[in-house]
């Protein structure tokens, strides 16, 4: 990712919201009207926590587009970041005074300020799930043409091997000195190159070159 210290921003700000919030007494109106806090931001909270486990150095050469997340994790760090500046406005005090002070303020402007950040970090959380399962979508398609790739090539080593077993068990055996038909050859044995028949049907002797250099003599005429 080209600003992957923008998640780990966003998740330490998480933290400092949420600790916040604890602090807060539960009975209290301000712990009341923040409660969604701790619905909302663990959800983004989870999915900033993939996205930074999807920012390690990829095993495979699949490498997906972590451009894409670059917007929504920019947005979220500066909602996150006003929400941080609005909700220590109201972090609780010692001092009753500042504490009653904290309290009207948040009653007249602080729901007004926190409201729409509410809907901010929803709506971010969304975008976050849809740019990180796009990411996800791109490291599966790039390992299945990674995996297809390696398998046509296997295949094709497998093919390779076979031919070259074949040559080794062609060139282990021994050809016979001659391919001449079984009709072509005699009782004896003696091979010729024409069919016994045409040879018998003649009665002169037939030129030496028609012979096998083998055979010393043609067949007697019955």
């Amino acid at each position: 990712m080209s600003s992957p210290l923008s998640v780990g921003d966003c998740i330490a700000i998480i933290g400092v919201i949420t600790k916040g919030y604890n602090a807060l007494s539960g009975s209290s109106d301000d712990a009341k009207e923040l409660s969604w806090l701790m619905d909302d931001l663990p959800r983004m909270r989870e999915i900033l926590d993939q996205i930074q486990t999807s920012d390690q150095p990829q095993t495979s050469d699949s490498t997906p587009d972590l451009k894409i997340l670059d917007p929504p994790v920019g947005r979220c760090k500066d909602a996150l970041s006003e929400l941080a500046r609005v909700t220590k406005r109201y972090e609780p005090t010692n001092s009753r005074v500042k504490r009653y002070y904290r309290r009207l303020s948040f009653t007249l402007w602080g729901k007004k300020e926190i409201e729409p950040l509410q809907k901010r970090i929803q709506d971010l959380t969304a975008a976050l799930t849809l740019a990180h399962a796009e990411v996800n979508r791109q490291v599966i398609e790039g390992l299945k043409a990674e995996v297809e790739q390696r398998a046509s090539a296997l295949s094709a080593q497998v093919e390779q091997g076979k031919e070259e077993v074949k040559l080794h068990i062609y060139a282990a055996i021994e050809e016979p000195f001659d391919h001449k038909p079984i009709r072509f050859q005699d009782a004896s044995g003696r091979r010729f190159p024409v069919p016994l028949g045409i040879c018998q049907r003649f009665k002169v002797s037939f030129p030496k070159v028609l012979r096998d250099d083998r055979d010393t003599d043609l067949p007697k005429d019955r």
